[in-house]
């Protein structure tokens, strides 16, 4: 069997292709250029990073389609599959878990994530964010093909806020002003602060 024979792109010569290293773009040079051990390694690593890289895709997506399939009924996540809660559900939740914490820790910065209060507000749920499509950079290529018509459809996301905060959707999303942060403050201690106070104390009466 003849022996294959290529150009070195270096060199120019023509050399048996067993004297080459492949560097890249269907080009080869002989190992003994300088720079060609190291290009090769290089290009090895890469191949090795991206093999990963796919694999870890891979199995991201089979887990993915399985909480997809499982969580169907449930709020969750289009680009995860993860099941939670809806905002408006989830922020309740956190309400009623930090008047929860106030009767057993007394006082506490809800913005000390090391207290033991702030370690569960969520109930354990992820939020799922229902996100207008046009305030989201575009995402469909990240959904199930199957599901990659729901933005069109529905004209929203639905996102965890690992998935938001992941792809900078949060960072797209306008920010409250005083005006609208002292009239939800007047809501909630009108409204909401009797209802979430009840459920609270009832809580911790059955879980005592």
């Amino acid at each position: 069997m003849a022996i294959k024979q290529v150009v070195c792109t270096t060199c120019g010569e023509t050399v048996n292709k067993a004297r080459t290293y492949h560097i890249g773009g269907g080009k080869r040079a002989c190992k003994t250029h300088e720079g060609v051990v190291a290009k090769r390694d290089e290009l090895h690593a890469k191949g090795l990073e991206k093999a990963q890289k796919d694999k870890k895709r891979r199995e991201f997506r089979k887990e993915r389609n399985e909480r997809l399939d499982t969580n169907m009924a449930r709020p969750h996540c289009w680009l995860c599959g993860h099941a939670g809660l809806r905002q408006d559900v989830f922020f309740q939740r956190v309400l009623v878990e930090m008047e929860k914490a106030r009767h057993i820790y007394g006082t506490f910065n809800p913005f000390d994530f090391s207290h033991p209060a702030n370690k569960n507000l969520g109930g354990g749920e992820r939020c799922i964010l229902i996100i207008a499509k046009d305030k989201c950079p575009d995402l469909t290529r990240h959904l199930r093909p199957s599901m990659q018509s729901l933005p069109d459809l529905s004209g929203v996301y639905a996102l965890c806020g690992e998935c938001a905060h992941k792809h900078g959707v949060k960072d797209s999303l306008p920010k409250p002003h005083l005006e609208q942060l002292a009239a939800m403050s007047v809501i909630y201690e009108t409204f909401m602060k009797p209802v979430v106070q009840k459920t609270a104390i009832q809580e911790l009466a059955q879980n005592s």
